[in-house]
């Protein structure tokens, strides 16, 4: 469910209601990118095996890239390395921080 959100709000049009009331946080896009797949990330490291969160993660990644691309097929959005950049910055985070809290 957490996936499905994270990838409507990276597809939604830029002026949507959801997307204007996250602006109104004042946080860097990146900021956003990088803490939604950090969260993405870290709950399948606290609950699965290592190796199904480390596949997890890697899908992660390239659901990170693909949204992306779905982003240039939309009216109000970009295409931006950058995001990919913080969404696999958020992954990593998201991994090491779990890894020590393994149940």
């Amino acid at each position: 469910m957490t996936v499905l959100a994270v990838v409507i709000a990276c597809l939604l049009p830029a002026d949507s209601p959801p997307l204007q009331l996250l602006g109104t946080l004042r946080l860097s896009d990146k900021v956003l990118h990088f803490g939604a797949y950090a969260v993405l990330a870290f709950l399948p490291v606290l609950y699965e095996r290592l190796r199904t969160a480390l596949a997890i993660a890697a899908c992660l990644v390239l659901l990170g890239v693909l949204v992306e691309f779905g982003q240039s097929y939309t009216a109000t959005r970009l295409f931006e390395v950058k995001d990919i950049i913080a969404d696999g910055g958020g992954v990593l985070f998201g991994l090491l921080a779990g890894l020590p809290r393994r149940i």
